[in-house]
């Protein structure tokens, strides 16, 4: 059984600063090489999906969100009780697990980040933003394995709006 989700300490962040906090470390600048960090810390959800660090409020999980080539972009964050629904700090990311997408075959596509972020399998990735995605520039003519019937629907849906070579299924 999981501990408690705990407060996290409140670091002062200016709104042109891109930071991702960590209760054991304060606060580390978005622009460094680390790669899928994972914390919890309050939220302030905002219109048009996105989000702004908090001082206080419900805690919410946060994992940093990479391009192609391992370098922070953004950040995606999500409250505990509801995965469903996630945010993004600056709006630049679209893809969880982008790096796999350059190497591995086939492509295990997940509902959620917080799925995502359970995964151990080391072909996942996630849409995140499925309105700036063009299923044949990210996945190209691959097999692509989604976790859920409904993601594999929306997936074709996605699929049918812009035609691609690759293959879709449920399992």
């Amino acid at each position: 059984m999981k501990p408690p989700l705990r407060e996290a300490a409140a670091v002062p962040v200016a709104r042109s600063e891109l930071y991702f906090r960590t209760p054991e470390s304060n606060a580390k600048p978005l622009n460094t090489q680390a790669i899928e960090c994972r914390t919890v810390s309050p939220i302030a959800p905002a219109a048009g999906g996105m989000f702004d660090w908090a001082d206080h409020g419900r805690l919410a999980h946060a994992v940093e969100v990479t391009d192609q080539h391992g370098h922070i972009i953004d950040a995606v964050s999500w409250f505990p009780n509801a995965p469903g629904r996630w945010w993004l700090l600056r709006g630049e990311g679209n893809v969880l697990g982008a790096h796999r997408l350059l190497v591995v075959n086939p492509i295990k596509l997940i509902s959620t980040p917080a799925a995502w972020n359970h995964s151990r399998d080391p072909s996942a990735v996630c849409i995140l933003q499925w309105d700036r995605i063009w299923p044949a520039h990210i996945f190209g003519p691959r097999k692509v394995v989604c976790d859920s019937k409904k993601l594999a629907d929306r997936l074709m849906r996605r699929h049918r709006e812009m035609p691609s070579p690759f293959e879709v299924q449920h399992g």
